[in-house]
């Protein structure tokens, strides 16, 4: 499934699908969301039909909401859905957000990134400053995302943060983001 990351075409979209819902194995299921992933942002850029996105967001978003799915399997559609500019898409992000497991509200704070809106800014921003170091990292990393300029004098601080990791994520969230 990693080698349909260049992949551009919509036939396989289906059988992935069918992986995502059905395959016995949550890490199949997880590596085919991500597939799909690929094909969100294809379907956002108008690359391929606007019909396979809006499948995708169908069922990438079930699976979301689906509390009887694995936490792996959430995660991942999550970060895949994010691309598509739907406000149903939002909606997700935004749940996932405010769930209180926090390994759902770090994938949202990465599908804040992927879904390049600028309204998540007052998200990430003061998650800059949270005490929880995967949080910190990767609101930065979204913040690079995005890709706004806005965000360059908050991700600064970031750059000396404590943690290598958060240190890393500020400094190529920085090296993302072009000054007009």
């Amino acid at each position: 499934m990693e080698g349909l990351a260049e992949c551009e075409d919509p036939q396989f979209i289906e059988p992935l699908l069918e992986l995502a819902q059905k395959d016995t194995s949550e890490e199949v299921r997880a590596a085919a969301i991500s597939a799909l992933g690929h094909f969100a942002l294809l379907a956002e850029l108008q690359k391929i039909r606007p019909k396979y996105g809006l499948r995708i967001m169908e069922a990438l978003i079930a699976l979301i909401r689906d509390q009887d799915q694995p936490l792996a399997v959430r995660r991942r559609a999550v970060e895949a859905v994010a691309p598509l500019s739907q406000p149903e898409v939002k909606k997700a992000i935004t749940e996932a957000y405010l769930s209180p497991l926090l390994p759902l509200k770090v994938s949202a704070l990465h599908a804040m990134g992927r879904n390049c809106d600028s309204q998540w800014l007052s998200i990430l921003l003061p998650e800059l400053r949270s005490p929880v170091v995967e949080i910190r990292s990767e609101a930065a990393g979204a913040l690079g995302e995005l890709g706004d300029e806005t965000a360059i004098p908050h991700l600064v601080p970031p750059c000396y943060d404590e943690d290598v990791q958060v240190r890393e994520a500020a400094v190529r969230a920085l090296g993302k983001i072009e000054i007009d």
